[in-house]
């Protein structure tokens, strides 16, 4: 992961990986701004668990945070607005009630994701 300048597009690039070590792209003017937003990228990524921080969040609440994190995520609204309206055409009334929790590996091995999601009915346990 790096910052570097792109000759084509006349603008620094720098990468980062999110929670789900998936590499991400941006661009900005300046190198002091591409550092400065690489480095925000990646406390958001660090603190992915920030979506996570009721015990009792539900599939509804976590939809609902991610169609708004969406609005500001540069997808065009005519795609928001499809998923806004399969979410609430086909998933909020069979699971939007149910708690949402998050499972972390306790053994990691290669090729894990750091985290899941999963839906719940009642405890695991």
């Amino acid at each position: 992961m790096a910052i570097w300048w792109n000759e084509a597009r006349g603008k620094y690039e720098y990468d980062w990986e999110d929670a789900a070590k998936v590499r991400h792209r941006g661009y900005a003017r300046t190198k002091g701004e591409a550092e400065r937003l690489r480095a925000e990228k990646m406390v958001e990524a660090s603190n992915a668990t920030e979506l996570f921080g009721d015990p009792d969040q539900t599939v509804a609440d976590f939809a609902n945070q991610w169609l708004k994190r969406l609005r500001n995520s540069g997808l065009k609204p005519s795609t928001i607005d499809s998923y806004s309206r399969l979410y609430n055409g086909h998933i909020a009334a069979a699971i939007g009630p149910i708690r949402l929790d998050v499972a972390v590996p306790l053994n990691p091995r290669k090729g894990d994701r750091p985290a899941t999601l999963y839906v719940s009915i009642g405890q695991s346990f």
